[in-house]
């Protein structure tokens, strides 16, 4: 059954802000981050197909330890984490 689910239908119901040829970008405007399952399919998806995923949030954001534990276990190909948060720029 999850072989006819196409990977454009996962995208589009994890609502991706933004997505290029290097992996998926996520804008959240939250006060504290958590690894929820949109976060945490997005980065099934994007290591599986060798990508990254960069989660903007602001800078007052506080960053959940479940978020910290899901990037430490997230290592790409390159023995990097492909889970990347960026806080905005003042």
């Amino acid at each position: 059954m999850l072989k006819d689910i196409k990977t454009s239908d996962i995208q589009k119901k994890l609502k991706i802000d933004f997505e290029d040829a290097f992996g998926f970008f996520l804008l959240k405007n939250v006060s504290k981050l958590y690894a929820t399952n949109q976060i945490k399919l997005l980065t099934h998806l994007a290591l599986s197909q060798d990508k990254g995923l960069t989660i903007h949030v602001p800078n007052a954001c506080i960053i959940s330890n479940s978020i910290k534990k899901l990037a430490d276990k997230s290592i790409g190909k390159d023995g990097y984490s492909i889970l990347n948060i960026l806080t905005e720029i003042d």
